[in-house]
């Protein structure tokens, strides 16, 4: 029997779990949100053990609050919004003129284009985004997400400062050309910021109505003990994840898997792009870049996740590019989040 039936179901009855609560403004970006309720929910223990050799399960997933979370990954019509903004706003203010080499890297990859590669500095390289890939998850290195994180704090003002700070600090972004020095945990206060490994891991494996209703953590983020099974939504397909090699792939939408939606609702926990996540709470050894890697779910005989910390400057470090999602603190008072019709900026350009 088809796995679709109780994945829905789940998904309905978490939401029914929910108090009243509205999701935060999409700051025209047209993406929704979930809200995460069920505070002070349990860590997961030794047999919902998710990240095999990270952590200690007995703190993994406690949240003692509620928050907003985005549905899908940001898209790369909501990241050509932030890059035409920062390179205006931010990346020309400074003393030394930015180059398409610059732009290279708020691009983070090919879904977004630059119609004057060879644009002396200072000059703009004229981003765009095709319409067949508006719905795309973004890329971009933790970086630019901290400076996104900060624009949206700031209510998308266009000044340099909007991007600098609010979320994180972006005056700590340095390296000692060994290791990186950024502060990677969110600013206090903050009210748009990546998320943390908890509140990632609550969002997408946790289930109140699980075992009948004593809650519980799904080993996978699509509500499910099994291992999702790969191929586009036509053939029975739950996920694109480690699909990259085939001959044929081509990255999935955002929201391209209806029947793979974590207990509260979300997409793309499985598949779509690694996600960076904010460090609070880890007790790493100096600042490290969180990655978890829903892209890939085959490094380990149980099919569990890798959770990356990454620590140097090199490729692999603060500029590899990753994709990433909002949350908002505190979650609005109001009516309840939808979890249907939902619809990003490239869905509503294309209808």
């Amino acid at each position: 029997m088809p796995r679709t039936a109780p994945i829905l179901v789940s998904s309905t009855l978490a939401l029914l779990t929910a108090p009243a609560l509205a999701a935060p403004p999409d700051f025209g970006l047209g993406l929704t949100c979930a809200t995460i309720a069920d505070p002070g929910n349990r860590a997961f223990n030794d047999d919902e053990r998710l990240f095999p050799f990270v952590l200690e399960p007995r703190h993994t997933g406690i949240v003692d609050y509620t928050f907003d979370i985005m549905n899908t990954e940001v898209t790369a019509a909501a990241q050509l919004e932030f890059v035409t903004a920062y390179w205006n706003h931010a990346n020309l203010a400074t003393p030394t003129a930015p180059t398409a080499a610059d732009a290279i890297d708020l691009i983070g990859r090919d879904f977004i284009g630059l119609a004057n590669p060879d644009a002396a500095p200072g000059q703009d390289p004229g981003f765009f985004v095709r319409e067949a890939n508006r719905n795309k998850p973004a890329q971009m290195g933790w970086r630019n997400w901290a400076r996104f994180a900060n624009w949206l704090h700031n209510d998308k003002a266009l000044a340099p400062e909007a991007f600098a700070t609010g979320a994180y600090d972006t005056a700590t972004f340095e390296s000692d050309g060994i290791t990186i020095l950024d502060n990677m945990e969110a600013l206090p206060g903050a009210r748009v910021r990546l998320p943390n490994l908890n509140e990632w891991t609550k969002a997408m494996h946790w289930d109140p109505a699980k075992d009948n209703g004593a809650g519980g953590y799904w080993l996978y983020p699509h509500s499910s003990d099994e291992i999702p099974i790969q191929g586009a939504l036509e053939d029975g397909g739950e996920t694109d994840a480690n699909m990259s090699a085939f001959v044929d792939f081509e990255q999935a939408d955002v929201d391209a898997y209806p029947n793979a939606l974590s207990p509260w609702g979300l997409f793309g926990g499985i598949g779509g792009e690694s996600e960076a996540l904010d460090a609070t709470g880890l007790d790493l050894i100096g600042p490290s870049l969180v990655i978890v890697k829903g892209d890939d779910f085959t490094g380990f005989p149980d099919g569990s996740f890798s959770l990356v910390a990454v620590d140097d400057v090199s490729g692999t470090g603060v500029s590899n590019p990753i994709g990433a999602r909002f949350i908002f603190i505190p979650a609005t008072p109001g009516t309840v989040a939808l979890l249907a019709g939902l619809m990003t900026a490239g869905m509503l350009r294309r209808r």
